[in-house]
């Protein structure tokens, strides 16, 4: 999946990203990317910034890259 950072899934594949499930999983990592980003600051004021990280749960693993202007979002089965 790939989102705006502040707006829509510009594009999607997969079953899991469509529709109103794809809409959470959008909010939900730009909530997590900004809370890593807000607590790196609040750890480190030195400008560091994240590029990429790595969710995983037993059912799903998320990668996700943030940029600037978008999230690349990888959602895949860890047991795979």
């Amino acid at each position: 999946m790939i989102c705006a950072r502040d707006g829509p899934i510009i594009r999607q594949t997969g079953t899991v990203f469509e529709g109103e499930q794809g809409r959470r999983y959008a909010s939900a990592v730009k909530r997590i990317v900004d809370a890593c980003k807000t607590s790196l600051e609040e750890v480190d004021d030195s400008g560091d910034e994240m590029k990429f990280m790595r969710l995983r749960t037993r059912r799903h693993e998320l990668m996700i890259t943030p940029d600037e202007h978008y999230l690349l979002v990888v959602l895949q089965d860890p047991a795979q």
